[in-house]
């Protein structure tokens, strides 16, 4: 192997790793605040949204399983689905609700950043970021 190809490699796996050790930590911080978040404001979550919010789990679970009868599962596993969906939902209100008070807006550059930095660690960052609109990311960066 030629020394600038190995170069090359070693400040490409060093990148890849300062990259995902930078996500990790912000995963890791993330959940402590929402955890945090949860604990300090606890709040009543309407049953629809929660039923809601287990079914579009289930869905991303068991995405060739999206029209079956969800009852066709353990009981334990329809727990788990209904307990992430009470966290889901109790935290979108409670961030909407802060949002709101403090007239937070999306920063069309931070979020641009936020999606290019998540394409680039795919194969072909720029079909990635061709693929996103098409998951409602375009109604974020549309100005009001």
């Amino acid at each position: 192997m030629k020394s600038g190809v190995q170069e090359d490699l070693n400040k490409q796996i060093r990148q890849s790793l300062e990259t995902e050790r930078t996500r990790l930590v912000n995963e890791k911080l993330k959940e402590q605040v929402f955890r945090e978040l949860l604990e300090q404001n606890p709040i009543e979550v309407p049953a629809s949204l929660v039923a809601r919010e287990s079914k579009n789990i289930h869905d991303e679970i068991y995405p060739q399983h999206q029209q079956h009868d969800h009852h066709q599962h353990s009981d334990a596993e329809m727990t788990t689905f209904n307990e992430i969906a009470k966290k889901r939902v109790a935290l979108g209100l409670l961030i909407a609700e802060f949002s709101k008070q403090q007239q937070l807006k999306a920063d069309k550059n931070r979020v641009l950043a936020r999606i290019q930095e998540i394409a680039s660690a795919y194969e072909s960052p720029k079909e990635v970021m061709e693929w996103l609109p098409l998951m409602n990311v375009s109604r974020v960066l549309k100005p009001r």
